[in-house]
């Protein structure tokens, strides 16, 4: 928000509501700012992250610039000291700050010439310090990059060398510290959103990733089924024989009463698959066909932020679900019992996909 907030076409846009020079606090709140979920899904001119992780360190760069703002710099994950303040850099971060946001208001070429032409000061004092309108031509020449970027699926290419908030552009630290990668300290705060918000969402995400770090390469549905049975575990055991069955009902018994699905509760399906596929801890290995879910780059950053689960129930529930998929398949005879636990399965996903 505090880059969107800096842009040039949402200072466009607020000019054009105020009539004077005081921006109350009922115009602030009109302004149309970029959705939060926007900063999960893939960036559209850098698909090997999130528009997220694509933002951050720009930000970081342009903002902690000294040890005051540490407290900052800490919240945003980045554990290093501050960084350098060097005019080209800055510059460079700004206009590609600029163009990026250009494209996430899906604002034609045509109109980013109009929008930067409507800041004549900006452009009377690069003309007197450069000859020429630097900062619109170099925001129009990074937008057409970015643009072929998104056309041709090929990565932008920063401007900047080193890379925005990279270690070697930062200042000596007070003492030796282990500065973390930008990437995984965006995966860090992505989970401090709005879900996971209750200790249930949270565990529904440790199962979620326990699964699939277990049994991966599954669709969607297949682990929907399974945190079916995760929170059901009476249900799970009836899926289960022997020893294995026995050691599940002994297990479950220590696993958090939060998990287990109440009267009245839902299944937050939908926010968790974003959630865990938009801090990349989950990824689709199927090429945009969500049909292969597997561990993503940052699975071990986010998971530690949850709490531990006996490995017993987890591997249990994946036994549960392979059974659940024969019967579903009609690879091995159901009796009745074993077709209404199906039945309810059925009603219980439909349920969760309708929400």
């Amino acid at each position: 928000m505090y880059a969107n907030l800096s842009t040039f076409v949402l200072d466009y846009v607020a000019r054009q509501k105020i009539g004077g020079t005081h921006l109350t606090y009922g115009i602030l709140e009109q302004l149309a700012l970029v959705s939060p979920d926007t900063y999960l899904q893939v960036c559209p001119w850098s698909s090997s992250e999130t528009t997220a992780e694509w933002v951050l360190p720009r930000v970081l760069e342009l903002s902690f610039t000294a040890w005051d703002l540490e407290p900052f710099a800490r919240d945003c994950g980045y554990d290093g000291p501050p960084l350098h303040w060097d005019e080209t850099r800055r510059f460079l971060a700004r206009c590609e700050l600029d163009s990026a946001f250009l494209h996430l208001y899906a604002v034609e070429r045509d109109n980013v010439e109009y929008i930067m032409d409507a800041f004549p000061v900006v452009k009377r004092k690069d003309v007197d310090a450069h000859g020429t309108y630097r900062t619109k031509d170099q925001i129009l020449a990074i937008y057409d990059m970015m643009a072929e970027a998104i056309q041709t699926g090929r990565p932008y290419q920063t401007l900047l060398d080193p890379p925005p908030a990279d270690p070697r552009v930062a200042h000596p630290p007070r003492e030796p510290v282990e500065v973390r990668p930008v990437r995984e300290a965006v995966a860090m705060a992505t989970v401090d959103t709005a879900f996971p918000s209750s200790d249930r969402d949270k565990w529904l995400c440790a199962v979620m990733l326990d699964l699939v770090e277990v049994d991966p390469g599954r669709a969607p549905a297949a682990y929907l089924d399974a945190m079916w049975l995760a929170t059901h575990p009476d249900r799970c055991a009836t899926l289960l024989t022997g020893s294995d069955q026995s050691g599940f009902r002994s297990v479950a018994r220590s696993v958090p009463k939060q998990l287990a699905e109440e009267a009245g509760a839902t299944m937050p399906w939908r926010d968790l698959c974003d959630t865990l596929l938009g801090n990349r801890s989950l990824q689709d290995a199927s090429t945009g066909r969500l049909t292969e879910i597997v561990v993503g780059e940052n699975c071990q950053a986010v998971r530690a932020q949850f709490g531990s689960l006996p490995g017993s129930f987890v591997v249990g529930v994946a036994k549960a679900a392979e059974r659940l998929r024969e019967l579903q398949a009609g690879a091995v005879p159901a009796d009745e019992q074993t077709a209404a636990l199906l039945g309810e399965a059925q009603q219980w996903r439909d349920t969760i996909i309708q929400s």
